[in-house]
């Protein structure tokens, strides 16, 4: 498996493939062009985290070092040096174009 994941895309998709990857262990980014969906994903994925944990479904020391595992970028650029990359953007051709170019 690889250390460091970069996820495109913050949508109901690309949160859920970002929360699995920082459990599992990885290092992991996400981005998404649109800047509300910038703000908004991190607080959905520790939410979800929360309701795990209380509902004993993961153990509260292993989100905790997911926390620390997960990073929101503002700017792809900012996201090199991963070891694999994951598109999770919605079915729009321009925005697929931007993201492969």
């Amino acid at each position: 498996m690889s250390d460091r994941i970069l996820v495109v895309g913050a949508g109901t998709m690309g949160r859920g493939i970002a929360a699995l990857c920082a459990l599992s262990g990885c290092e992991t980014s996400v981005f998404d062009p649109d800047p509300t969906a910038q703000r908004a994903v991190r607080p959905w994925i520790e939410a979800s985290w929360s309701r795990a944990v209380e509902k004993g479904r993961v153990p509260a020391d292993l989100a905790e070092a997911a926390r620390h595992r997960l990073r929101v970028a503002e700017r792809l650029r900012d996201c090199g040096n991963v070891d694999f990359a994951i598109e999770a953007v919605p079915e729009a051709i321009d925005l697929k174009q931007m993201v492969f170019s």
